[in-house]
């Protein structure tokens, strides 16, 4: 009857186990999913940044080009 019973709680023991993994298994997806949309979030605010640092620079150059072209239109006569 020992060995009957030692066998029983190690089958329980094997049982518990594979519930423990399964509910691990079970959540997987679920954090899988989570970890793809804060991705996909970090991704649409990285290329927004992206769009709004290039706007910047193309304004700045913008701005440094209409400077130098009224420097050079003002003449060498305007300079000091």
């Amino acid at each position: 009857m020992p060995r009957e019973v030692a066998a029983r709680d190690r089958a329980t023991g094997e049982v518990e186990d594979l519930r423990a993994e399964l509910a691990q298994l079970r959540g997987q997806p679920d954090t899988a999913r989570r970890k793809a949309d804060d991705a996909r979030v970090e991704v649409e605010q990285s290329d927004r940044a992206r769009v709004r640092a290039e706007a910047t620079s193309d304004t700045r150059r913008e701005v440094l080009d209409s400077l130098r072209d009224n420097n050079r239109d003002a003449g060498p006569a305007s300079q000091s």
